[in-house]
């Protein structure tokens, strides 16, 4: 399709990469001149009418919501070539690259991505939209001018519109078709991996919890189980090891935050996204701000799991230069 033109308006330029709905071009915008990115249906997902529904889904779902921690959406429709989405370029790496390159991310960078993730899932969520697929790939670190990161949430294809009477301070009970499993499986909540029938928006936090735990210990849970049955039944009847024993180095504080979003009960988690916001920014202060320095791993002579806890974070408690005292 490189050199192919959508809906006579967009011209695709370069592969930028591909996943289980379609692809997503860089292309230029002949109106306006600038660089896009252009998602498209793959042709066998493009037979499908759920599929289609659901890629609509994601514009209505990212259109709706405004926040610099959601990538911005700026056309959607559907031409000769079946379904399309214009999206901001975005110049950076996702998480998933991120940690695959750092392993062990330190705590501060660690909470500041999961944090700014959090405060889209703030804005997502009162729009009345459940993501249900936050993994590493889909929360990108977008580079811009002076060197400053910005983690922006992408890819609201299997997100949940939740209707207008469930916009409620209490976690609304969201029906799901019997028996679905949407996502990505190290990073579904329990009662997703269930196909049970209340999933909502705490869904999106056990997600995110998952993803703290990963940067903390560069292992996700369960990332050592092969067949995903065992990973279902993993997920929905044990809780994960508790993060300090791959981390030691964390604190105390840190460790409470990723035990708590990982609950196998959604009503013993973090209600909403605002109150893990809340939590993460006591670990961490108001400064949210991520800059490229910042981007370094944690040291690899991180101490033994034989020493106590006291004796590891007194020998590692010390942050690399670029987060200053």
């Amino acid at each position: 399709m490189i050199g192919s033109i959508i809906h006579g308006k967009y011209r695709l330029d370069r592969l930028l990469g591909e996943g289980g709905m379609g692809s997503v071009y860089l292309a230029h915008d002949l109106g306006s001149g600038r660089a896009v990115a252009v998602k498209v249906l793959c042709a066998e997902a493009d037979e499908s009418a759920t599929i289609i529904e659901r890629f609509h889904r994601e514009s209505q779902a990212a259109i709706s919501i405004d926040s610099p921690h959601i990538a911005r959406i700026f056309d959607a429709g559907t031409d000769a070539r079946g379904p399309f989405l214009v999206m901001e370029h975005l110049e950076g790496e996702d998480a998933g690259c991120l940690f695959e390159r750092l392993h062990h991310l330190p705590p501060k960078l660690s909470l500041r991505i999961v944090a700014q993730a959090c405060a889209g899932l703030v804005k997502a969520h009162e729009a009345g939209v459940v993501h249900r697929d936050i993994k590493p790939a889909n929360l990108f670190l977008a580079h811009g001018d002076g060197g400053v990161v910005t983690v922006k949430i992408l890819d609201f294809g299997v997100a949940k519109m939740l209707p207008m009477w469930a916009r409620r301070d209490v976690p609304p009970e969201v029906l799901t078709r019997t028996g679905a499993v949407l996502g990505s499986p190290l990073y579904m909540a329990p009662e997703q991996a269930r196909g049970a029938r209340a999933v909502d928006h705490r869904a999106d936090l056990w997600a995110l919890g998952i993803v703290l735990y990963q940067a903390l210990a560069a292992h996700a849970p369960n990332q050592e189980i092969e067949a995903l049955g065992e990973i279902i039944v993993t997920l929905c009847t044990q809780a994960p090891r508790p993060v300090e024993e791959l981390a030691p180095w964390i604190s105390s504080g840190l460790a409470a935050i990723v035990a708590r979003a990982l609950r196998l009960d959604p009503t013993q988690r973090f209600q909403t996204a605002a109150e893990m916001l809340d939590a993460l920014r006591s670990e961490l202060g108001e400064e949210m701000s991520i800059d490229e320095s910042m981007l370094v791993s944690w040291p690899v002579d991180a101490p033994p799991s034989s020493l106590t806890r006291a004796e590891a974070m007194a020998t590692t408690m010390r942050e690399p230069k670029p987060f200053g005292p």
